[in-house]
């Protein structure tokens, strides 16, 4: 990258050196890697985002996705990075071979997230969900469901979203309202609203298959009652024909600035058709699948901006020259900031928050790999990442604010401005 935005000799002495990540492969189903295959792997992921995501940072950030007539246009940069990203088979590359994956273990994927993410994360929120809406439906669909939508989101032919969050129902999913009426044919008409949806809309894949939570008409009330559809933007029959999912707004948020945060109505015409996924009134269950993956995504968001934060405020403290070492006589050559003590407790707090935050989120993924090699140790690991997961995605979050906040305080004036990170 021109910018370094993260150190490749942390994530290789957790990888490697801490995790001794290599001993995976003595396991079938990670066999065929190595510690040469994972290194290539995150070659990979600096290239992709050193070509495509971190080009266009800066000018996704200024120029935000537009809702006109009714669609979303998003960054051009968006698209290249999208079809480099899956062109590489990064969104497949956890899944089983059977479904065109490289069974890469979740620990080295997280890395390679980390790569992505500390170059542009509103980007990555792309990929990541493809990811997994697609584990889920790998998990819980029928074989048509499997044959259907998988291999499209994993190749980016079409991408994904979770629909989950609805005006008055937030942190309460059980106060949804979203209505799933059945129809003589197995399928479903869906009627309600979903806010904050992020990638809800753009116009980079012909397609956009929405996991929406509703309520199956009868079901019972609170979260009991709760199941999971999937629900194309189109009609997946003839791409042509709207299946009525329509795009009310874009929420302007403070960060992410590239990834449209969509207000969608659903049935707005009684014409919306979904698709059950699993069985009735588990969709909070199944999403929580999902979410928790999720979970640990936004920790490590937080750790990547943290690092991207980070190797820029050491950067310019190393280049920018004002005031005198208090040790010199004032005569002397004014000196580099980097030389100041407060300067460099700010910088090696920014620095603590992202070595040990990274070495927190890869252990919490190498849990995950642990259930996969070591079955009877599945419970044991399981209750591990139960109470890790909403800590490091709580960690992650609040201590990149923090580096993010010393950042600014190391640029001082310029840091307040958008001239600069």
């Amino acid at each position: 990258m021109k910018m370094q935005l993260y150190t490749r000799k942390n994530i290789d002495f957790i990888l490697h050196d801490v995790l001794e990540v290599e001993e995976l492969c003595k396991n079938d189903y990670f066999k065929n890697h190595s510690k040469e295959t994972f290194d290539l792997v995150l070659d990979m992921a600096d290239e992709v985002s050193k070509k495509t995501s971190l080009p266009a940072f800066v000018d996704s950030d200024r120029n935000q996705p537009a809702l006109t007539d009714g669609h979303v246009k998003v960054h051009s940069g968006l698209h290249a990075f999208t079809k480099a990203y899956a062109d590489a088979g990064m969104i497949a590359s956890t899944f089983d071979e059977s479904f065109g994956g490289q069974q890469l273990p979740k620990t080295i994927y997280a890395a390679t997230e980390y790569v992505g993410m500390s170059a542009h994360n509103s980007f990555m929120m792309f990929t990541d969900l493809a990811n997994g809406c697609s584990n889920l439906i790998a998990t819980f669909g029928n074989q048509e469901q499997k044959e259907l939508y998988v291999p499209k989101l994993l190749s980016a032919e079409w991408l994904s979203s979770m629909c989950l969050t609805e005006p008055q129902a937030g942190s309460s999913l059980s106060e949804i309202t979203t209505k799933a009426s059945p129809q003589t044919n197995g399928t479903f008409k869906i009627s309600g609203q979903k806010v904050f949806i992020s990638a809800g809309d753009h116009d980079i894949t012909p397609n956009i298959v929405h996991l929406v939570l509703a309520r199956i008409e009868g079901a019972p009330a609170g979260v009991k009652g709760i199941s999971l559809f999937i629900v194309p933007k189109n009609r997946v029959e003839d791409l042509s024909q709207s299946n009525d999912v329509t795009s009310i707004g874009i929420f302007h948020k403070m960060g992410q600035k590239a990834t449209p945060a969509m207000h969608l109505a659903f049935g707005a015409n009684d014409n919306c058709v979904g698709y059950l996924l699993g069985k009735a009134n588990q969709g909070l269950t199944q999403m929580f699948k999902m979410m928790n993956g999720a979970r640990l995504g936004v920790g490590m968001t937080g750790i990547a901006c943290a690092s991207a934060a980070y190797h820029h405020s050491l950067k310019y403290a190393k280049e920018r020259i004002q005031g005198k070492r208090l040790d010199l006589n004032q005569k002397a050559a004014s000196v580099t900031i980097v030389e100041h003590p407060d300067v460099r407790r700010m910088l090696l707090r920014q620095k603590a928050i992202v070595e040990g935050g990274l070495a927190f989120m890869l252990q919490c993924y190498f849990y995950i790999d642990q259930i996969r090699v070591n079955p009877v140790k599945k419970s044991y690991y399981d209750t591990l990442l139960e109470l890790l997961t909403p800590v490091a995605k709580t960690f992650g979050a609040e201590m990149g604010i923090v580096s993010v906040n010393q950042g600014l305080q190391v640029l001082g004036g310029y840091g307040y401005t958008e001239d600069f990170p």
